[in-house]
């Protein structure tokens, strides 16, 4: 199947941002009230995890004659889309490995507009 080339740029996606806090709240004041000491121990943790993520945070998405790739600052992986992806209204889970983090979550606002994200689920539409 021929494909034109196409190319979208990802951001983060502020209603996850929310979310992502809201429930990192929701833990801090639980082990809080429960443990005081773990949250000396959650701290560096938490931490650690944010910046390691950033640094192989996907930030393109597209695809060529030769299939889908993902692209993380200037570098571009070849991607194939395996079971579990999953396209929905407003928010696009595309699984492209075995392992949990070999996957991509995209909500409406994570593209620069709607129609943006409309383009991507339609090139999408024949290849999940």
């Amino acid at each position: 199947m021929r494909r034109s080339a196409a190319e979208w740029a990802i951001r983060p996606s502020q209603r996850q941002r929310l979310l992502d806090l809201a429930a990192a709240g929701v833990v801090v004041l639980i082990v809080g009230l429960l443990a005081a000491e773990f949250l000396l121990l959650a701290v560096p943790v938490f931490l650690l995890s944010v910046f390691s993520l950033r640094k192989h945070r996907v930030t393109q998405i597209g695809v060529n004659e030769e299939g889908w790739w993902i692209g993380c600052g200037r570098s571009r992986r070849s991607v194939s889309w395996h079971s579990g992806s999953q396209r929905l209204p407003d928010h696009l889970f595309l699984v492209w490995g075995f392992w949990p983090w070999q996957t991509l979550h995209l909500n409406a606002d994570s593209l620069a507009d709607d129609d943006a994200f409309r383009r991507l689920k339609m090139a999408l539409y024949g290849s999940l």
